[in-house]
């Protein structure tokens, strides 16, 4: 190896030099590169909304993130069945929010909900821009 790929190699990390050299790199540097930190402690969550579809609830998301509240989307689909998990459950999945948001969260799901969808305006109604 030519002295100048050697003072490269040299310079960087342990694990990054054993990966050069063909070795693998150790769990604890793996997560390091990954940017992992297990000592977050977990967080309750609690429901918010229960779309019928996953549009609606990508909406509420949206929503909520807007407003500053963290939201998670769990679909309790599968995708290799297509539709029948919604069969057995006449909703597409749900929203999650922090349990200390979920008053807020609530709030703001009913409000959206109950806003009227604007109609579109009769006088351009099938006309192409």
């Amino acid at each position: 190896m030519s002295d100048e790929k050697k003072r490269s190699v040299e310079g960087l990390g342990a694990g990054r030099r054993r990966r050069l050299r063909g070795q693998a790199a150790t769990p604890g540097e793996f997560d390091t590169f990954l940017n992992l930190d297990y000592t977050t402690t977990p967080v309750a969550l609690q429901s918010v909304y229960r779309p019928e579809n996953e549009l609606m609830a990508n909406a509420i998301r949206d929503l909520l993130e807007e407003n500053g509240i963290p939201a998670l989307v769990h679909s309790f689909q599968v995708p290799a069945m297509d539709g029948i998990a919604q069969v057995m459950r006449p909703v597409w999945g749900e929203v999650l929010v922090e349990s200390e948001d979920a008053g807020r969260a609530a709030g703001l799901v009913k409000a959206f909900l109950a806003t009227e969808p604007e109609s579109p305006d009769p006088g351009t109604a099938g006309q192409d821009g």
